[in-house]
């Protein structure tokens, strides 16, 4: 019985795979506008037996969430986002970011690979699963989301808000399908956005060297100091980063002026806070004061609509922790090679809403390039290898003998 749970597996991975990874690719769902592909989502499972629920805080944001096993402890939770960002840079596009292309082992098209292609090998992992829900001694749920591009609030956090009230099982155990090239993802950086304030002293150009302070002076020396490679680092992460990505000051061309403000985005590490990345910045320029004896200047965090500040927090998962052992073991078998660490540059993932509440959670997915960019690309061949992985581990998290 184990054997046919493997060739099951194997079935999958193939033209199945393939085929499931172009439709959704095919189905634009820019966040904001992914009701459709989700909808598409929720009937491929029906179609297939299974009867997943929609849950959304409204009629269009749906997340599509399907359970299968005892539905008692321990509960192993699939997710994945189905939204994209907008397909920037048309002219550069080799082919229609929605019209899928394979070739030479790849399908290229929005979305492929973060992270359309990952949730297709999850669905049809899901499905494996559910054939064999006899087998199993817990639960698996798989979650199809949205709005994990933008500002996650109808995605993932409104999921782990449910099941903080209790209306979904508590997860015991996580896996994100972001592409991660088969690495295992534990922890993620987090991020911060703040800004700088400079002031100076206004005055007519031709007194420049006389009466004025030029806040726009203080400020480039300021970034020469903050845009650069940080020594701050974390074994699970790699290095802190910090950017300047917006500057904004003056007023008139025959004005020095005096006020300018630059725009920070920081990622940090675990162990740091939004006050050690701020103290961290002041510190830096306060170097800048021998030069510059006038130097005035206020940091302070971003603030999104609402008045919050722009911050994630850094985010892990011990690299002991069950679900990252059952991957890389699963792993082990799949490839017969030892699991590496991802421990690279990555922006943030749902995997943060789940650490947050203290839920083990791992990433690992497939290998591509382009997210976010012309010609985005999947490996098709390491689609089959996650699908695999995250099946046969997901099996063993729920007692369930993975191998024949």
């Amino acid at each position: 019985m184990v054997a046919s749970f493997v060739e099951t597996l194997e079935g999958l991975r193939g033209n199945s795979l393939e085929d499931l990874t172009r439709q959704l690719v095919r189905i634009s769902s820019v966040s904001g506008q992914e009701r459709s592909v989700l909808e598409f989502a929720a009937e491929y499972l029906r179609d297939q037996g299974i009867g997943p629920e929609i849950y959304g805080r409204d009629a269009t944001h749906p997340n599509v969430v399907a359970t299968v096993g005892t539905g008692s402890a321990p509960v192993v939770v699939l997710n994945g986002h189905l939204d994209t960002v907008f397909p920037a840079s048309r002219d550069q596009w080799h082919s229609d970011p929605f019209d899928p292309v394979f070739t030479d082992g790849r399908i290229v098209g929005l979305g492929s690979l973060d992270m359309k292609g990952s949730c297709a090998a999850m669905m049809l992992a899901f499905l494996a699963l559910h054939r064999r829900a006899d087998a199993l001694r817990g639960t698996i749920q798989l979650q199809l989301v949205c709005d994990e591009e933008d500002n996650g609030y109808y995605g993932t956090p409104f999921l782990v808000e449910l099941m903080k009230q209790g209306m979904l099982p508590r997860a015991d155990h996580v896996i994100v399908g972001e592409y991660t090239s088969l690495k295992v993802m534990t922890a993620e950086r987090g991020s911060f956005k703040f800004e700088v304030r400079f002031r100076g002293r206004a005055t007519h150009t031709a007194t420049a060297r006389v009466e004025g302070q030029n806040a726009i002076l203080a400020a480039a020396e300021a970034i020469r100091l903050l845009d650069r490679d940080l020594d701050i680092e974390h074994p699970a992460v790699g290095k802190a980063v910090m950017s300047v990505n917006k500057v904004q000051g003056g007023r008139f061309f025959s004005q020095v002026a005096d006020t300018c403000t630059i725009l920070v985005d920081r990622r940090l590490v675990p162990g740091e806070t939004m006050e050690s990345a701020l103290d961290h910045a002041r510190g830096l320029i306060e170097t800048l004061r021998p030069a510059i004896p006038w130097l005035d200047f206020e940091a302070s965090p971003a603030v999104d609509d609402a008045g919050r500040p722009r911050f994630i927090a850094p985010n892990l998962t011990p690299t002991t922790a069950p679900v990252a052992e059952a991957i890389r073991r699963a792993h082990r078998r799949i490839t017969g090679r030892d699991a590496q660490d991802f421990v690279d540059w990555f922006g943030a993932t749902d995997g943060r809403c789940f650490r947050y509440e203290a839920i083990d959670c791992v990433s690992y997915g497939p290998d591509g390039a382009h997210a976010h960019g012309p010609n985005e690309f999947v490996e098709v061949e390491t689609l089959g290898t996650e699908l695999m992985v995250i099946a046969q581990a997901a099996a063993e998290l729920c007692g369930m003998s993975p191998v024949a």
